[in-house]
């Protein structure tokens, strides 16, 4: 409230009514006008429109008969016995002067400026309407309604009161559903202080006589004091003055015979908010806010914040006060986004908030340099030289072009994996690291894809203020690898329970092989995943539980016939798939896609199944017998013999197989003119594609010692040159073997020699002999063949 409207108050309980006033009431008087006019500013009320008089208690001006009784039978003023006094227009003559308007009386033109306030004009009602807010002790309430509501900062009431002073609690709703109450209290109309204005005449409007009711009276016997109507001033509270008033309801609150008129309200609008201008000076640690000026402000007032709702503020700038200066300078500050906002100031209170500018105060030094490392297929590592913030935040964007442009103020969440962090808007820019160090490993990419990166360095983590700079080397791109994927895997080696592969590999830094058994399907191994590999099937990592086992996981290429699966199922289609993979382990990207030949299907054979493998020995003769119950494209069975200390197998004969078979087949084969010793056998059953598998006998064979001495018949006979001739010896000793012609004579000592008993066979070569028949002589001991 502005110090001569406490005067104004205070006089309104120091005065009386009465006719006469003292010296000293005189002088408050005085004293109140001076300062009332003295206001420092001229901030002008405006004249609010409103709704809501009840009663015609201001006369017409003009000559007429009884024109103020025609207007109200009211009894405003009840002083005397024609009590019923009305006001009336400056040009108001009555019924007993006709001829001359009396001194003062309200304005015809309706237009009243206070003389207590010149920035107080009102604007009274139509005087032939209702023109007043009448209110006494029977009708104490009454409600005035706004036409356009609006905000106040303050209002003026232009009141009056007769039978003494009235007081009121008055009700400011709002258009927010709230209220708030206000009071104030409004003088007798003859001898008030702090008045608007005074002279205002009155009327009495009761009867005289029969022919005549209306008659100026000057009960004081004067034109220049009374009556008065006065300025009543409601200050509305700094919360209150920037809600909407809709409608102002008065309540009389003093019991009595004092009675009260309401003739009109200006209204005192809230100072305009000042506009805040955007920072200048700014520099790494400290700016100057601006602002411009508003129209009656005395003061402003500065809050400044790191959070652009202002829930904590810059110590020592929270209301500032910053005087009648349209900027204010900050220094020291630690970096980041600065919010200001500015408030006016004057005697009847502070505007409501201006805009709100930000000030970023970023590091000077922006990062530099950026590299790429350990680029694969969907991750690389981005490498950057630091500036001179406490922090820096990395953007990549999937983007030839562009810079990043995070927006101050804003902490944006990083995430290595792309797309994962804070998103710039909707600019596709995302954060994928906020911190002080100076690298991250992005993940997350898309093969075959150019990425954009920029660092973006800045101080206070609170309210982050970014420098988006370019620099050396910021911002950089970076291409990711287009995968090529292995293809074509060939089988080798196919059996019945095992199989050989190799495939042509695709772009990995290594791959994995996967089989599964069923014809159809691909591998999908999870990434970052290391799988063990086993070429035993079913020993290696599976996937999850998908039946896909690992059987290979290496970087070297593969020839043919390199990698052998085993432990496999007979007659079974089996699935293989080479995945090529990038990155290290525990960090495997695998390449899913299907490429020539890859996934590819092999069946295994189905094999012969061996029921029974037996032999019996007659002298020197083995005899083998087999029975099989089945065959698959089996070409037959080699029979393979060795001596049980030696160390090579022979070949001794084949014998041809059945192909294929679903019923038991039996084998013989003899193995005859073998000499005295101990012997394993094995037969090979090999398909007609090569594939092949052994069978071993059980047991050993022996060959024993012969029981009697025998030479058998050469053979082949006829030779050329060479033949062969068996025998056995039943004793140790000396033995001799001859050649004779048919005459007789010895041609040739074949051998002489001390041999043990046993089963023998000699080849003897004659290609230096004359075609012809001869003679073989065998002799041991005292026998002779």
């Amino acid at each position: 409230m502005h110090f001569s409207d406490g005067l104004i108050f205070a006089a309104f309980y120091l005065t009386h009514r009465g006719w006469l006033m003292n010296f000293k009431a005189f002088s408050i008087i005085a004293l109140i006008c001076f300062l009332a006019n003295s206001a420092s500013y001229s901030q002008n009320y405006s004249q609010i429109s409103v709704t809501g008089f009840n009663y015609d208690m201001i006369a017409n001006g003009g000559p007429g008969t009884n024109q103020a009784y025609n207007t109200t039978n009211v009894i405003f003023d009840g002083d005397n016995a024609f009590a019923g006094h009305v006001m009336y227009s400056t040009d108001f003559r009555g019924n007993y002067n006709q001829s001359t308007a009396p001194e003062g009386g309200l304005p015809s033109n309706r237009l009243i400026t206070s003389a207590n306030n010149s920035a107080i004009t009102y604007l009274l009602q139509s005087y032939d309407a209702n023109n007043v807010l009448y209110l006494n002790n029977t009708v104490n309430v009454g409600t005035l309604t706004l036409s356009v509501p609006q905000s106040y900062q303050r209002l003026a009431i232009l009141a009056s009161s007769a039978e003494g002073s009235s007081s009121f609690t008055v009700r400011l709703n709002f258009n927010d559903a709230t209220y708030a109450d206000y009071s104030f209290s409004v003088q007798d109309w003859f001898n008030g202080t702090g008045y608007a204005i005074q002279k205002i005449g009155r009327v009495n409007a009761r009867n005289y006589s029969s022919t005549y009711h209306d008659r100026y009276d000057d009960i004081d016997g004067t034109t220049t004091n009374n009556p008065r109507l006065y300025d009543c001033l409601i200050t509305l509270a700094n919360n209150d003055m920037f809600k909407v008033v809709t409608s102002i309801r008065f309540t009389k609150t003093v019991s009595g015979n004092s009675r009260t008129v309401i003739l009109a309200v200006c209204g005192l609008n809230p100072l305009s908010a000042p506009v805040a201008l955007p920072a200048t000076n700014v520099t790494s640690s400290s700016f100057t806010a601006n602002w411009n000026s508003v129209v009656n402000a005395t003061k402003y007032r500065l809050d400044v914040s790191l959070t652009p709702d202002f829930s904590s503020f810059i110590s020592g700038y929270n209301n500032l006060d910053v005087g009648n200066a349209l900027n204010c300078s900050l220094s020291g500050l630690a970096g980041g986004t600065y919010y200001y906002r500015v408030r006016a100031e004057n005697s009847y209170g502070q505007s409501i908030h201006s805009n709100i500018i930000s000030a970023a105060v970023c590091p000077s030094g922006q990062a530099s340099g950026i590299s790429f490392t350990n680029v694969s297929v969907v991750k690389f590592k981005i490498n950057w030289t630091r500036g001179t913030g406490t922090n820096c935040a990395v953007f990549i964007k999937q983007t030839e072009t562009g810079s990043a442009l995070p927006v101050n103020g804003t902490s944006y969440s990083s995430s290595p994996v792309y797309t994962l962090g804070s998103q710039i808007g909707t600019t596709g820019w995302y954060c994928v690291y906020s911190g002080s160090g100076s690298s991250v490993t992005v993940t997350g990419l898309t093969a075959g894809t150019t990425y954009r990166a920029m660092v973006c360095e800045f101080n206070s983590a609170v309210s982050p203020a970014y420098n988006t700079a370019s620099s050396s080397g910021n911002t950089a791109n970076q291409f990711t690898v287009s995968p090529n994927q292995a293809t074509n895997i060939v089988f080798h080696n196919i059996t019945q329970n095992s199989l050989s592969l190799n495939w042509v590999n695709g772009n990995g830094s290594a791959r994995c092989v996967f089989i599964k058994s069923g014809n159809g399907g691909s591998a999908a191994p999870v990434n970052n995943t290391t799988y063990t590999a086993s070429t035993v099937f079913g020993s290696g990592t599976q996937i999850g539980n998908t039946g896909w086992y690992c059987i290979f996981n290496g970087s070297v290429n593969m020839f043919a016939g390199d990698l052998t699966v085993t432990n496999l199922n007979f007659n079974t289609p089996y699935t293989l798939m080479v995945c090529e993979y990038f990155d290290s382990t525990g960090a495997e990207y695998y390449v899913t896609n299907s490429a020539t030949l890859n996934p590819n299907v092999q069946e295994t054979l189905l094999p012969v199944k061996l029921e029974s493998f037996t032999y019996n020995v007659s002298e020197n003769s083995v005899t083998l017998r087999w029975t099989t119950s089945f065959e698959c494209n089996n070409s037959g069975f080699e029979i393979e013999r060795k001596k049980l200390t030696g160390s090579e197998w022979d070949k001794t004969g084949f014998v041809k197989g059945y192909g294929n078979s679903s019923g038991p087949k039996n084998y013989t084969f003899t193995d005859a003119r073998l000499n005295t010793g101990d012997y394993c056998y094995r037969i090979k059953q090999i398909d007609f594609n090569g594939n092949f598998e052994y069978f071993l006998l059980g047991t050993n064979v022996v060959i024993g010692q012969p029981l009697k001495f025998s030479m058998s018949q050469n053979y082949p006979n006829p030779f050329n040159p060479a033949t062969r001739i068996d025998f056995s010896i039943a004793e140790s000793g000396m033995a001799e073997l001859s050649l004779y012609d048919l005459s007789g004579k010895k041609i040739e000592n074949i051998f002489k020699k001390s041999l043990e008993a046993g089963y023998y066979s000699n080849e003897y070569n004659a290609g230096r002999l004359a075609s012809g028949i001869y003679i073989m002589r065998l002799v041991s001991g005292k026998f002779s063949k």
